[in-house]
């Protein structure tokens, strides 16, 4: 895309002590101890949607939303501070899947080192789930090759809802250590879908019997 620049794109997912603001580390702490006074007191057997969730937006910038750089270090350090909704914004490219803002100047990154971030700090601050937010322009190839990625990073911690699954039993309890994946598709081309192609038959079915009788109409008049 024009305007789009590769930057440099650490590969690391992992925070060493040069990645480190020591300045906020002692606020981090106060705030993961209290993380976890809240979480003990606190029941966790109700739907996620009873709960008020610590969430983020456009997690993989380290600054502005214009030409900051998108790393994974980004999500990695908000993991860390407790978030447990991270957004993470996905693109084609010719080198695969990237991680960029679109149409700004922001750095783009493959969206695997993004993918191991949230496998190696998701469970640091918390042991219950994190929803990552896919905000999804791939096409069907691109969004083929995200799930293959997501299922090798992640294995058993990501999680597939079975067919008893409900809202209902979807609680911070039953889902620990687990990652839930939110995906909202943007312009790309949807998984195809049989009951698509019912829905399709139906919608030509009527047209069809529109246009009959329409045509029957103008006979009669």
């Amino acid at each position: 895309e024009k305007g789009k620049k590769m930057g440099t794109c650490s590969s690391r997912s992992s925070v060493s002590e040069a990645d480190v603001d020591f300045e906020g580390l002692a606020v981090a702490r106060q705030r993961l101890s209290s993380l976890a006074l809240e979480e003990r007191d606190m029941d966790m057997t109700q739907p996620l949607a009873k709960y008020f969730i610590s969430s983020s937006h456009n997690t993989y910038l380290q600054g502005d939303q214009v030409q900051s750089e998108s790393t994974p270090l980004a999500v990695a350090r908000a993991l860390r501070l407790g978030v447990r909704v991270v957004e993470l914004d996905v693109w084609d490219s010719p080198t695969g899947v990237v991680v960029t803002h679109g149409g700004t100047f922001t750095s783009k990154c493959a969206f695997a080192a993004f993918v191991k971030a949230i496998r190696d700090h998701a469970f640091v601050a918390s042991e219950y789930p994190v929803i990552v937010t896919l905000e999804n322009h791939c096409k069907l190839k691109g969004q083929q090759a995200m799930a293959a990625t997501l299922r090798r990073v992640f294995k058993d911690k990501l999680f597939v809802p079975s067919e008893e699954e409900t809202s209902l039993t979807m609680t911070p309890a039953n889902l620990k250590g687990k990652i839930l994946i939110r995906d909202k598709i943007r312009g790309g081309k949807k998984r195809p879908n049989p009951r698509d192609d019912d829905q399709e038959e139906e919608e030509d079915d009527d047209e069809e019997d529109e246009e009959h009788e329409d045509a029957r109409r103008k006979r009669l008049g």
